[in-house]
């Protein structure tokens, strides 16, 4: 395949399917192009000895969404920087070409997007125009019709083009500021969950991922999208589907809080939103890797470790499809699947912590899902929970007359037995009422 289809391809991957797909294809497209230099990550290198791929950038760049817009440019400003041997003055003078487009392109979001100065879709364009000093003048003034005098991105590339004489190392901070912010919002974390982490719950295979079907690259096993969530159920799960959307809309001011109230025989009101969040900054401890929200539900233990510990790092699985779209609606741009607990669509040993708030009374087999979350761990990482203790008669018979589907309630010894069952090392066992909260560890190897 000639340079020029190869990277058109990439292009038309780019524009086409889904949000993550978009962040997959674009780290493809990156790889291909740009790399850290051996020994020495503050440079850069042009892996691409045909400069036929910098045209077809370019020469897309006016097609895409502003989202997409912003990548290009912003990788666009990276390859500048970028070693290239006897490419370098080619390659540099290509990309300056476009700068009265990348202007015009710039104009065109401002005029759509009332935010005006704080515009985030603009961010790569500002980095890529920070390494054209020469043209100061003209980028200068176009930005500043664009975003008025005192708008920060228009008075932060004018530092870096006025300092760049006097003060070239502060100039050249500015600059990496910028480039750090776009990479930021550009590069998509997601994209090392749904390559290394996700995986076939069959065979616990990597998987492909397309616009209409997720794939197996190991058993061929195919899965689909739910909205755009994978949704990694096996073929022969038959965990019932309990929650209409119905009541999925009342979930979490009503059904929520008089479940746990009822269940953990809670009439102080003990059980709060800041205890649980108390419990987790005290006994969650991930190592390295993703962190899992176990039947995240319509995700308030998911903001939760969002909150805690940055959107990057955790991955939320939920049977429910009711849920999973609830989840995917109010937390933008976090990490979802569709799985289910007895056979976890997560590669082994991938993740550095689980957390499974208010959930395993409702898991079809506990002590499986507490199997499949220690396969799924880390060494070293730890798992937090909490769930409900079975009251002594007569308590216990509202605690079962209390929901519409079946639900377990545990011992002492039975929650303390299933960890121990499946090799993880208890850490806490912290009992409130009828509520227990819970941390294990896997041991190190």
């Amino acid at each position: 395949m000639s340079t020029n289809s190869r990277f058109n391809k990439l292009i038309l991957d780019l524009s086409s399917g889904r949000d993550i797909l978009h962040s997959l294809a674009f780290e493809r497209l990156m790889n291909d192009l740009w790399s850290a230099k051996p020994l020495n990550p503050s440079r850069s290198v042009f892996l691409c000895n045909d400069l036929a791929c910098i045209d077809v950038l370019i020469e897309s760049i006016g097609r895409l969404t502003p989202a997409l817009q912003n990548k290009i440019a912003w990788l666009l400003g990276a390859l500048v920087d970028a070693e290239s041997g006897t490419l370098e003055l080619d390659k540099r003078r290509k990309i300056r070409a476009g700068i009265p487009e990348y202007l015009s392109i710039v104009e065109n979001i401002l005029r759509s997007d009332h935010s005006v100065g704080d515009a985030k879709e603009i961010h790569g364009f500002i980095f890529l125009l920070g390494h054209f000093p020469e043209d100061a003048s003209l980028i200068g003034g176009r930005l500043s019709d664009y975003l008025g005098q005192d708008a920060y991105q228009a008075t932060n590339l004018g530092l870096v083009f006025s300092l760049l004489e006097d003060h070239p190392v502060r100039s050249q901070f500015l600059l990496a500021y910028q480039g750090a912010m776009a990479c930021n919002q550009v590069c998509d974390a997601r994209t090392s969950v749904f390559k290394n982490v996700l995986a076939c719950p069959e065979c616990l295979g990597k998987l492909d991922y397309s616009a209409d079907i997720i794939c197996c690259q190991k058993c061929q096993s195919s899965y689909e999208w739910c909205s755009d969530t994978p949704n990694l159920i096996p073929k022969d799960c038959v965990d019932p589907e309990e929650y209409p959307e119905s009541l999925v809309k009342i979930y979490g001011a009503e059904t929520r809080p008089r479940f746990v109230r009822v269940m953990g025989q809670d009439w102080l009101s003990l059980i709060t939103h800041d205890r649980e969040q108390g419990y987790l900054n005290q006994f969650l401890r991930p190592v390295d890797g993703p962190i899992l929200d176990l039947a995240c539900g319509i995700g308030n233990s998911t903001q939760l470790l969002i909150d805690i510990f940055g959107r990057a790092r955790v991955i939320a699985v939920d049977y429910s499809t009711a849920m999973i779209q609830h989840c995917e609606r109010n937390i933008k741009g976090s990490t979802l699947a569709r799985g289910s607990s007895s056979a976890l669509p997560i590669a082994n040993e991938s993740l550095g912590a689980v957390n499974c708030s208010d959930a395993l009374q409702a898991l079809p087999d506990p002590q499986q899902a507490i199997l499949e979350v220690a396969r799924c761990m880390r060494p070293g990482a730890s798992f937090t929970g909490f769930t409900f203790l079975e009251a002594s008669w007569p308590y216990s018979y509202f605690q079962h007359r209390l929901h519409f589907a079946k639900r377990h309630l545990f011992t002492l010894d039975g929650i303390r037995g299933f960890l121990e069952s499946s090799k993880l090392e208890i850490v806490d066992l912290m009992v409130i009422e009828q509520a227990i909260f819970f941390t294990a560890k896997k041991p190190l190897k």
